[in-house]
Formats: C-alpha cells, sequence, structure tokens
C-alpha cells in the first residue's frame, strides 16, 4: 500500500517506506 500524499506527516519518507514495504 502506498501513503497518500498530504494525508499523512512527512510524505516522502512515508512514500519511501510504503513503496519499501511493498
Amino acid at each position: 500500500p502506498r501513503a497518500s500524499k498530504g494525508a499523512q506527516t512527512g510524505t516522502l519518507v512515508e512514500e519511501m517506506v510504503a513503496v519499501a514495504s511493498g
């Protein structure tokens, strides 16, 4: 699952973690 931009704090980190997790 990918992190929604703006929905969570630190979108860059969240997105990277989400992509890394799958």
